[in-house]
């Protein structure tokens, strides 16, 4: 698999959005009734149908900076202007909403290798199917794609050939069970109502969303005031550091793992923290360097339960009864209740490296 280099690409990262935008208390209180939206516009003082495309994009303005014209794509809509609007009280609700009602492929103005200005311009987006990086619509780390026609984002690793997907590994969809949000589509996996954690269904937080902390925002950007920004003069833990771009709070330090080197990353140890880059367990503060994504995370302890989306920690490999236990070397016997260690295959009972 290639060695993806990750980046700040939309859609890719960590953490929750848990709040609500602040609205207008008229707002709030009638679309918590269930009240439509041409009614929950009007009740709150505004005028018909072309108020209710100015308080939308009053919206999309503060959530996506980028986004062009959003009165011209919306208001070119016609005849399904209206029944648009009676649907779309959701977008009045939070950033988030933003991508599901935008989302759609009379207002999105593109695909994989369009040009775009911000990411619900592309087809897909709400899915996380799409981002808009470097203007162009490209198709994100984990997600299906096509190697003859590689649309895959910068940093994702390329479309790999055998796996058909953007850094050759598939991420996870809403409602998998997951331990890290890099192994999630939207980058967020939280806890769920069982008491483990689930990827989450609404993408993390991007600058301009209402954040109460840091996790309600996407890894790299900082919760400033109760809105996630991405910081030009200062980075966030997990991110790249230097003398000239210091960690943005001043609990962190700017780790770095060689004697003299002036590039490091934000940390609160000496060590890589989760959803960092890694190359081996030892650089990592959680002691697993996952051999997929090569992201610092979470994993299971021994005697603890385990599936690919709940991978062991090192030295432990998970058995046919879903359990980790301490796995076995290249040469040594193995079965499906002794499991080899990572990168290597269990062979007529015997232990030997994937691959040959």
């Amino acid at each position: 698999m290639p060695r993806a280099t990750h980046s700040k690409a939309p859609l890719q990262h960590r953490s929750a959005f848990r709040s609500a935008v602040r609205l207008s208390l008229g707002i709030a209180l009638l679309a918590a009734s269930g009240t439509v939206a041409v009614s929950c516009i009007k009740a709150a003082g505004l005028d018909g149908y072309q108020d209710g495309v100015s308080a939308l994009c009053t919206n999309v303005e503060r959530c996506f900076p980028a986004y062009k014209d959003c009165a011209g794509r919306v208001s070119a809509l016609g005849d399904n202007l209206v029944g648009w609007l009676e649907s779309a009280d959701r977008c009045l609700a939070s950033c988030n909403a933003l991508y599901t009602c935008l989302d759609d492929d009379r207002i999105c103005n593109g695909t994989s290798g369009d040009p775009c200005d911000a990411t619900p311009d592309c087809c897909g987006a709400s899915k996380s199917e799409a981002a808009c990086v470097n203007g162009v619509c490209c198709t994100p780390f984990g997600v299906a794609c096509d190697p003859d026609n590689d649309t895959c984002c910068p940093g994702s690793g390329g479309c790999d050939p055998v796996a058909r997907t953007c850094g050759g590994v598939t991420c996870d969809a809403a409602g998998a069970a997951c331990l890290n949000d890099f192994q999630c589509c939207t980058g967020r996996c939280d806890p769920n109502e069982s008491g483990g954690k689930s990827c989450r269904d609404v993408p993390c937080g991007q600058t301009g969303f209402d954040c109460v902390t840091f996790l309600d925002c996407c890894d790299g950007f900082i919760c400033d005031n109760g809105t996630c920004s991405d910081p030009a003069e200062c980075s966030a833990l997990g991110e790249g550091c230097n003398p000239n771009l210091p960690c943005c709070d001043s609990k962190l330090q700017c780790y770095t793992s060689v004697e003299g080197q002036v590039e490091g990353i934000c940390s609160n140890d000496n060590c890589f923290p989760n959803n960092s880059d890694c190359f081996s367990h030892a650089q990592c503060c959680s002691g697993f360097c996952h051999p997929d994504y090569n992201f610092c995370g979470a994993c299971r302890v021994e005697n603890a339960e385990c599936s690919d989306s709940l991978p062991c920690c090192a030295n432990l490999g998970c058995n046919s009864n879903a359990v980790c236990v301490q796995c076995v070397a290249a040469g040594a016997s193995c079965s499906d209740l002794v499991p080899c260690c990572t990168n290597h295959t269990c062979t007529d009972g015997k232990c030997v490296v994937s691959g040959n």
